[in-house]
């Protein structure tokens, strides 16, 4: 136990996150914690961050999915997901608008 706090020996902010959704009239809580070794007082700032993580994820995750189709992919074994994975992510991200690249 005492190898892992060493580890962690420059953390000094402890942010936690609740989150709540509804839909359907069911409403969801969801409470994450997040760690920093950054000592800012101010909640709008680690606000920010946490946004801004979570629209570059998803927006990668729709790419992924919507554009290569990843989570139907079932190609599962040896290197070939791996490999999949740097030739999806090392694609240039196309236009939408239909324009051309060259």
């Amino acid at each position: 136990m005492e190898e892992n706090l060493l580890a962690w020996k420059d953390i000094s902010t402890l942010v936690r996150v609740e989150s709540i959704r509804e839909v359907n009239a069911v409403k969801r809580i969801d409470i994450r914690y997040f760690i920093s070794d950054e000592d800012i007082e101010k909640a709008r700032y680690y606000s920010s961050l946490v946004r801004d993580h979570w629209s570059i994820e998803n927006g990668l995750h729709w790419y992924l999915d919507v554009i290569f189709r990843e989570d139907a992919c079932r190609v599962r074994s040896g290197h070939a997901p791996a490999n999949l994975s740097v030739v999806r992510k090392g694609c240039p991200r196309f236009p939408s608008d239909g324009t051309k690249l060259l």
